[in-house]
């Protein structure tokens, strides 16, 4: 979907019974996001009608999501994101290990999605749930496995929730669009992890601190006794909310992260002078910065990478494509820019696609220009929204960027991409819940020389 020529601030339509806004005003969005975000604290979800895909960060309203956001929030703080640094690296090192098999074959051509896929997978699982992948890969086939059923959710189903919303939906008894194995998958594994957590000893150790699971663990309370949780229930979370949000964060960074991973390398062999300017940025501040070995100089490097923030935002906006930020209208509003009013309940959408491909907000808006994000005081925030804005913007943003630019980083200085014969002219997506995909990309990868830069990776 694109937008027309000339401003457009609003259009309005029906989902079934519901009335739904579109709005693409910078100034009208910001109002809904940040400034008058008490009227608008909820998203609109379809897994409210599922009980176990209720009490995550995504789904919960008002005061609950209040509660399980103020518990959640420190688990992915900088200072925590900061500790698994070094966790990442070592999975950067086995990614860029990993690589060289392509680039030292005859063709030096290489599907990277699944080198992509199995580093996200692997960092996602060593931080997040203390898993580290077997020689065999058993675990990261059976995530994946799990995963495809996750992201292949049932379109009809989806659909009915779209159009029959709230009450219908209940009425008429329609469940979850997810595929009811996802659920068990993910109770099993969290429970094994918790179980081992509790009769380990490990609650007792400065290690437990480290893991996503471990942290929300020790903010859980015991559902059995119920003066506790009474008592407690403002400060802790339940059982079943821990697992339900370490399955949230499981499923929702896979894709996000592999896809943008993919999608910058696709640019990177299509524009060999963009791939040289970040490479030069990279190994000028990883080396100015770098003191003697110590891994977690690297992390402190990272914030001064503004062209290697520019290319990756400019993918995003690209090909990182996202259902609309939806919000919920708690009560009667009126738009102050342009003085339409809503009712309660109406249900307010930002096309972000639509956005990220206007020529108004961006010129020459299918052109891969990273340079449009390097002036940041010249680009109004509010257009380009990868990681959503306001309290209910993406909890894990720091942990997400810090994952990317560590794997660029490690990418980088290691190897140079081109484009092949059998790399696609375009990037051939498919539509799944979390945005798109696409199952295989290839591209030539070749060694830097050793002129060009240390072979010192992160």
């Amino acid at each position: 979907m694109r937008l027309n020529d000339g401003p457009k601030f609003v259009m309005s339509t029906y989902y079934g019974a519901t009335p739904v806004l579109n709005i693409t005003d910078p100034d009208i969005i910001k109002d809904v996001m940040v400034k008058d975000f008490n009227v608008f604290p909820n998203r609109h979800s379809f897994f409210d009608v599922d009980s176990f895909w209720s009490k995550n960060i995504f789904s919960l309203e008002d005061n609950d999501w209040r509660r399980v956001r103020s518990i959640v929030t420190p688990v992915l703080s900088t200072t925590r994101v900061r500790q698994l640094c070094p966790i990442v690296s070592q999975c950067v090192r086995q990614l860029v290990d990993d690589l060289s098999t392509g680039a030292r074959s005859d063709s030096h051509v290489i599907d990277v999605s699944q080198y992509y896929k199995k580093y996200v997978i692997d960092s996602i699982l060593r931080c997040f749930f203390r898993i580290k992948l077997d020689a065999s890969d058993k675990i990261s086939d059976e995530f994946v496995g799990n995963y495809e059923k996750f992201l292949n959710y049932n379109k009809w189903k989806l659909l009915s929730l779209e159009i029959f919303d709230g009450f219908f939906a209940k009425l008429f008894a329609i469940k979850s669009p997810i595929d009811e194995s996802i659920k068990e998958f993910c109770v099993k594994l969290c429970k094994e992890l918790i179980n081992e957590y509790k009769t380990s000893g490990m609650a007792n150790l400065k290690e437990r601190d480290q893991y996503f699971i471990h942290t929300l663990i020790n903010l859980s309370i015991d559902n059995n006794n119920e003066e506790r949780h009474t008592v407690l229930k403002n400060k802790y979370l339940t059982e079943e909310e821990v697992i339900e949000n370490s399955a949230i964060f499981l499923n929702a960074g896979y894709e996000s992260s592999s896809n943008i991973l993919l999608s910058t390398t696709y640019e990177l062999a299509r524009n060999p002078g963009v791939q040289q300017k970040l490479y030069e940025e990279v190994v000028g501040i990883i080396n100015e910065d770098r003191d003697g070995n110590d891994i977690t100089d690297y992390y402190e490097a990272l914030p001064k990478l503004k062209y290697m923030d520019a290319v990756i935002m400019e993918v995003i906006r690209l090909y990182i494509t996202s259902e609309p930020l939806k919000r919920l209208s708690n009560s009667r509003y009126t738009f102050r820019k342009i003085g339409l009013t809503i009712d309660k309940g109406t249900r307010v959408e930002i096309p972000t696609q639509a956005i990220n491909t206007c020529d108004e907000y961006f010129p020459d808006a299918t052109q891969f220009i990273p340079e449009r994000f390097m002036d940041r005081e010249a680009n109004h925030q509010y257009p380009n929204l990868p990681f959503g804005s306001g309290p209910r913007g993406c909890l894990g943003k720091v942990w997400a960027v810090m994952q990317l630019k560590l794997c660029l980083v490690g990418v980088i200085r290691r190897y140079r991409f081109a484009s092949c014969d059998i790399m696609a002219d375009n990037i051939e997506w498919k539509l799944n819940l979390f945005g798109n995909r696409n199952k295989q990309m290839f591209v030539k990868i070749a060694e830097r020389l050793s002129s060009e830069a240390d072979f010192v990776i992160v």
